[in-house]
């Protein structure tokens, strides 16, 4: 599971919440993240939805189901598959570097309840 590995060094405080959300959202459809959600956080202490609403307007379009994940037939088709592959990598590569340049990494450790460090 990637997705807890990253979700706690990138989202800080509901690193876990949000790693359900979007592993519902991975494996699914946004409603199955959110059921998670429900599942793990049932009062909604967390702002987990909240920063979702917020975002999915602004990225919603260009993936999951956008632009992006619509038009990697044609690109393939048109560019060829390495071509493709490569670009990917260099764009999975960049988002792995992005957030430690920018600050949006958190050590895990940084995550760990102070009752328990």
């Amino acid at each position: 599971f990637l997705n807890i590995y990253f979700a706690r060094r990138l989202f800080g405080k509901y690193w876990f919440e949000n790693s359900m959300l979007l592993f519902g959202e991975f494996t699914g459809v946004l409603a199955t993240g959110m059921l998670l959600v429900k599942t793990c956080d049932p009062e909604f202490k967390s702002d987990v939805l909240e920063v979702t609403a917020i975002s999915a307007p602004l990225t919603g379009w260009a993936i999951g189901g956008g632009v992006v994940t619509s038009m990697m037939p044609v690109w393939v088709t048109e560019y060829g598959a390495l071509r493709m592959a490569c670009i990917a990598a260099v764009v999975m590569v960049a988002a792995f570097i992005l957030p430690r340049i920018l600050g949006f990494w958190f050590p895990a450790r940084d995550n760990v309840p102070a009752d328990k460090a």
